[in-house]
């Protein structure tokens, strides 16, 4: 018997309760208002951090420039090659070519390289991911590695 009237104090204390939150409600809607506008300042200054923080990760989506025997040839045709961050996106290269190079891109190409299993000396290791990215200009326009 005890069990069951434990079971029933909690309910009747639960009723209290709702009755409590009910009438605390309209209280809180004068306080809620003004964190709300207070929160609104917050998130401003927030804004301008972020920017800052997106420009310093598109100087980090271009890793370096893929110079070899094909990329001079695609260079000729205004296409050019660059090892990329694996989890950056064809708008994300895009526009840290155009922050970094000040060229408008007029397409990118991406190449994903799988990493490979290889065995030296009698111990096996692997050759890192790749990403790259072929990023094509308009006629004219140019880029120098050197």
């Amino acid at each position: 018997m005890t069990i069951l009237d434990i079971l029933k104090k909690k309910i009747v204390s639960d009723d209290t309760e709702t009755e409590k939150t009910v009438t605390v409600a309209p209280a809180q809607k004068k306080s809620a208002q003004k964190i709300e506008s207070k929160h609104i300042e917050k998130v401003d200054t927030k804004k301008t951090k972020t920017v800052q923080q997106k420009t310093t990760t598109l100087r980090n989506i271009l890793q370096n420039p893929r110079v070899t025997e094909k990329a001079a040839v695609l260079a000729e045709k205004n296409a050019y090659t660059f090892e990329v961050d694996p989890r950056s996106t064809k708008l994300e290269i895009a526009r840290a070519v155009k922050l970094i190079y000040k060229v408008e891109p007029v397409r990118v190409n991406i190449i994903k390289q799988q990493a490979k299993k290889v065995v030296f000396r009698g111990k096996r290791g692997t050759r890192k991911a790749v990403k790259k990215a072929i990023v094509f200009l308009k006629v004219g326009d140019k880029i120098d590695f050197i």
